[in-house]
């Protein structure tokens, strides 16, 4: 089978020694990738042989991160060479054991929130547990600078539902949570976070003899000016 000069794909026609092949639009079936060429559909060549690539999607994204990351952490000398290109993310010491012990139901929140910042959508948790709720409210605000609210729960019924909505200036962390419980366990980022928030943050603030009642968030409230800046922490 003679090859087209149109499209580069083999002429389906019917043998023709020594003939042109007919100007026919080619039927080949192809694959059209997307720019990254992560994924692709089956498509009809038609002869087409400039047509413009896919748009990448979320899933792209994820790949193209997580390939960067693996290349990067693979050991504790590609953690030297690579992580001043890396924004590192300080997680506590109780974020951190909540991921150790629940790592399914971390990875799907995850996987969910990362949805909501690149497909600017919205996400429902149902009947979560206070210690789940308060792992995602701080992974929420603090990491993926979503919004979230919480509904129900009246007159004592039990139910809840939680959503996560997406909000301008929201991102994916650098670095999640649970690949930071994998580097720790691999032993290639020390499980020191003394030492690790040294490294992350420029400078500590303590504040003593807070009042009773008085949350996180009223903190957060003191200083305005730095919203983003700093990272607000409960101790002893």
């Amino acid at each position: 089978m003679k090859q087209r000069s149109d499209c580069q794909h083999r002429c389906q026609d019917d043998c023709h020694p020594g003939k042109p092949c007919n100007e026919t639009l080619c039927e080949a079936e192809m694959r059209h990738y997307c720019k990254c060429g992560n994924r692709y559909v089956l498509t009809i060549c038609k002869s087409v042989n400039d047509r413009q690539p896919l748009e990448c999607n979320a899933q792209c994204w994820k790949k193209q991160r997580n390939d960067r990351l693996a290349n990067a952490f693979s050991t504790g000398k590609d953690l030297e060479e690579n992580k001043s290109g890396i924004k590192f993310e300080y997680y506590p010491e109780d974020s951190l054991e909540f991921a150790r012990t629940n790592p399914k139901f971390v990875l799907k929140v995850e996987s969910q929130l990362t949805d909501v910042v690149l497909q600017k959508s919205s996400r429902s948790f149902l009947n979560l547990s206070s210690a789940k709720r308060a792992f995602i409210t701080r992974y929420v605000y603090e990491h993926f600078k979503l919004e979230m609210c919480n509904y129900g729960n009246k007159g004592g019924s039990g139910k809840t539902i939680t959503d996560v909505i997406w909000k301008e200036g929201c991102k994916v962390p650098e670095i999640m949570i649970s690949e930071v419980i994998s580097l720790i366990e691999k032993g290639i980022m020390s499980p020191d976070r003394e030492a690790e928030r040294n490294k992350i943050f420029e400078a500590s603030l303590v504040i003593y003899g807070v009042p009773k009642g008085l949350g996180i968030d009223d903190i957060k409230k003191m200083f305005p000016g730095y919203q983003n800046e700093f990272y607000p922490e409960r101790r002893g």
